[in-house]
């Protein structure tokens, strides 16, 4: 994921303005070159074709701009080196301005067509990565376990992506300018309570590059809101194209699912602790209570048997023991009571 996203504007830039300049004068000079020794074997339409060709080799490689400079040199060197008088702009033909004004008209809109195309298709590359990296992103956060996991993942693919740092609010923060590890910024907690209270973007441009987070997006999952994804841009990218925007929500939208899906999961943890919980006080009431009412029977026996002694007790001893066989007979009946309360929840009445 951290090694797509970058490579192919890199490429397309690797020449500065000066160096394309120069670069487009030489391969006119070095078309020139080569048609002038042609010149007495090739008609002039031919020598114009090698030029275009230029100016769309130019073009596909180099851009828009060196394609209207290649356009234009392209033009005074077929008119100074091809069309008599040579070696001047002069023309003894009037009908050679038609042939310039048609081979410049011809050469931009080849240029531009062509400019065109390798733009298109060198953003379609980068959506393509970005897609890849997203698809990427959505696969380690369905393998996470911990919230951390979460953050982490997602500070690390808008660094790599959009070298911004990030930092994700929970409703559950006490204080929401409670910067996690790592942090280089600070966040406003106003705002970040604004979009997660209104489900829509936040944008603060006052106080990008000043050290706090310029942009907040809210985590909407298929509940509701679990919190706010606010991302610091650097000082040299605070105008956020289009497309990085849209790829900050999917990225929004994608750490969403995963902090929901790990608040389900706890929540299913915890109800499964508590049944297991129950089940082992059920199986233990249920354990005590058989095993009390052995000695409670006896003892309620050995009561009912001192009124059976001959000669009979004196009357105080008699009341003890009737005493003695009350309780245990009103403990007996409460033991007898505990187990049926544990069949009844182990489900077997």
């Amino acid at each position: 994921m951290q090694s797509e996203g970058k490579p192919v504007i890199q490429s397309a830039e690797r020449f500065t303005p000066w160096q394309r300049m120069l670069l487009t004068v030489v391969a006119c000079s070095a078309t020139t070159l080569l048609a002038t020794p042609l010149l007495g074997h090739l008609d002039l339409a031919n020598i114009v074709m090698l030029f275009l060709l230029t100016v769309l080799l130019i073009a596909v490689s180099l851009g828009r701009g060196a394609a209207v400079l290649a356009a234009v040199l392209s033009v005074l060197l077929f008119d100074i080196f091809f069309v008599p008088p040579r070696f001047s702009l002069a023309v003894s033909n009037i009908q050679y301005l038609v042939t310039f004004a048609v081979m410049l008209a011809t050469a931009l809109i080849v240029g531009q067509l062509a400019a065109g195309l390798k733009q298109k298709a060198r953003e379609a590359q980068v959506r393509e990565q970005r897609t890849q990296a997203l698809y990427e992103v959505a696969r380690q956060l369905a393998g996470t376990l911990a919230l951390e996991q979460v953050i982490d993942i997602a500070r690390q693919f808008i660094r790599y992506q959009l070298n911004a740092d990030a930092a994700i609010l929970l409703p559950e923060d006490a204080d929401s300018t409670a910067t996690q590890a790592g942090l280089s910024f600070r966040v406003e907690p106003h705002l970040a309570l604004v979009a997660r209270q209104s489900g829509q973007l936040v944008r603060d441009s006052g106080t990008a590059g000043s050290g706090y987070a310029s942009l907040y997006l809210p985590l909407r999952a298929s509940m509701r809101i679990r919190g706010v994804l606010a991302v610091a841009l650097p000082a040299d990218s605070l105008d956020l194209p289009a497309e990085n925007l849209a790829l900050l929500e999917a990225l929004a939208s994608l750490v969403a699912i995963a902090i929901e899906r790990l608040h389900y999961v706890d929540v299913a943890h915890a109800t499964q602790l508590d049944m297991v919980s129950e089940r082992l006080r059920s199986s233990i009431l249920s354990a005590l209570s058989h095993d009390l009412r052995t000695p409670l029977t006896a003892l309620v026996g050995l009561a009912d048997s001192l009124f059976l002694i001959k000669p009979a007790l004196p009357a105080p001893a008699l009341e003890t023991a009737q005493a003695m066989h009350e309780q245990a007979a009103r403990l007996a009946g409460l033991v007898g009571n505990l187990l049926d309360m544990a069949r009844l929840n182990a489900g077997n009445v």
